[in-house]
């Protein structure tokens, strides 16, 4: 990968963890079509988020390497979002405790507007019941994304069942036509002393 594609990447907001990954092989090969976007569910520690950073990487490298000068490309305007979902449920709910409801709408429209969203750990956010404002915000961003055929790569710890639980039977059947999901089936690399 490009030294200028792991630049861009860090300015989209990728942590050190996730960055890490990007230097490791492929754990497994990305579901197919990966333009349309797609789904990894499975047990905790898996590898999941590995590789939708490696899925990011390819799409941002792809962009740089096509660059006149790839030393200077750059991310075209709103290209892509990293969205570690639980941080992002937790920032929203602070935003609307402070009553900054209009950085919200701001937040929320360009995860909605984006080329690419990448959600990690959907399912994972802290909620409160059926009225938790985060859940209302996903479900609307999941749904303004699917009903403007906008691709969306994203992971969960849960099953289909628990998806359905905490998002609804509407929601996870948009997710799964426009966003097939892949089950991951490996052992918890992490509690076996490797890396994820």
């Amino acid at each position: 990968m490009h030294s200028r594609t792991l630049e861009l990447l860090a300015s989209i907001g990728l942590g050190r963890r996730e960055m890490r990954s990007l230097e490791l092989a492929p754990l497994f090969d990305l579901p197919s079509p990966r333009d349309r976007g797609f789904g990894l569910i499975g047990p905790t520690g898996t590898g999941k988020t590995w590789r939708l950073v490696q899925a990011l990487g390819t799409h941002l490298d792809g962009i740089v390497m096509a660059s006149e000068d790839p030393a200077n490309a750059y991310r075209p305007l709103n290209y892509a979002e990293w969205v570690n979902w639980p941080d992002a449920a937790e920032k929203i709910k602070g935003m609307v405790a402070k009553g900054y409801h209009a950085d919200i709408v701001d937040l929320v429209e360009s995860w909605e507007t984006c080329g690419l969203l990448f959600l990690d750990d959907l399912g994972q956010e802290r909620v409160t019941g059926e009225n938790d404002y985060s859940l209302g915000v996903v479900r609307s961003l999941l749904d303004q994304r699917y009903r403007a055929d906008r691709p969306v790569y994203w992971t969960s710890n849960l099953g289909p069942k628990d998806l359905v639980g905490i998002y609804g039977a509407r929601m996870v059947s948009r997710m799964k036509e426009a966003w097939p999901w892949t089950v991951v089936e490996r052992r918890d690399m992490r509690l076996a002393g490797g890396p994820a």
